[in-house]
């Protein structure tokens, strides 16, 4: 990423709990357990927890809180992975920022550009806030802008996103429901969906807010998208299939532009049926883009 070198494949925020306890956060590769982290700011040109170097972040020192002279930033470097066809095409591909049973989470005022795979993955954690943040993503497949999942006490504000796939995803992989979610003055640009509740929906929804929002298809001059559509396919997408319950889900002030369908709904029950690791939010790999 930095001095004409390139950079490692994996880089990427994985943070998960240990079962011997914490340890030092670190940038492994997907889906490692790496101890815990909570702060990530970029706006005050801090990176808590840690040291940045040229965009590029290193969590050596949990107990630090480190000034850098530069605002942080992070590129996923996606054009340079490969996706695997139909079966399991995330296979491979880190996200920039993957958390897993995180609590009391801050992403403040960074820039996220080309992921290889989701951009930001927050799997069943609490208390999360992310605000002033931007996202962008052009370069491969499957390049989801925040996917929420099984989280709770959720808090999304004055974030602008522009991705192929879908723009904000409330998921159910596990049977832990996300509820009490509020997300308000955002701008979600997708090819794809550019809010939406499901596919991935055996957990439930609950208490969902949604205020003040610009949804649709990328704005003029945005790249060549890979799914061969000039327009997004909705700006809302409810779309829980799985049996799973979705109550209190609250939208309002949004506008919606350069979509097939401005509002989706589709509710029903698959069928499919949840794995016995997957019962456990930590114990899921996600392999599918649902």
């Amino acid at each position: 990423m930095t001095n004409g070198r390139r950079p490692a494949t994996a880089r990427c925020l994985a943070i998960c709990p240990s079962r011997s306890g914490p340890k030092k956060p670190a940038f492994p590769s997907r889906n490692s357990k790496s101890g815990r982290a909570t702060v990530l700011t970029g706006s005050a040109r801090t990176f808590t927890g840690g040291t940045e170097s040229a965009g590029q972040p290193s969590m050596s020192n949990p107990r630090s809180r480190i000034k850098t002279p530069i605002a942080c930033s992070a590129h996923g470097q996606g054009a340079k992975f490969t996706v695997i066809p139909k079966t399991r095409p995330l296979i491979g591909r880190p996200f920039i920022i993957r958390m897993i049973e995180c609590k009391n989470i801050l992403i403040d005022g960074i820039t996220l550009r080309n992921s290889a795979s989701w951009t930001e993955s927050y799997l069943a954690c609490d208390d999360v806030t992310i605000r002033d943040l931007t996202v962008e993503g052009h370069a491969i497949r499957n390049n989801d802008g925040i996917d929420i999942d099984g989280c709770q006490r959720v808090r999304i504000s004055r974030v602008n996103s522009s991705t192929d796939d879908d723009g904000l995803c409330f998921k159910g992989t596990s049977l832990r429901p996300t509820k009490d979610v509020v997300v308000e003055n955002c701008r979600f640009f997708s090819y794809c969906n550019s809010l939406k509740v499901g596919t991935d929906s055996q957990g439930g929804f609950e208490n969902i807010t949604i205020r003040h929002m610009e949804l649709g298809g990328p704005a003029p001059g945005t790249p060549p998208n890979f799914l061969g559509r000039p327009e997004g396919t909705a700006g809302i997408a409810l779309e829980v299939v799985d049996g799973a319950l979705m109550q209190n889900i609250n939208i309002d002030g949004a506008k919606i532009r350069g979509t097939k369908a401005p509002i989706y709904y589709c509710a029903g029950r698959s069928g499919k049926a949840l794995e016995r690791h997957r019962s456990s939010p930590a114990g899921h790999t996600p392999t599918s883009d649902q």
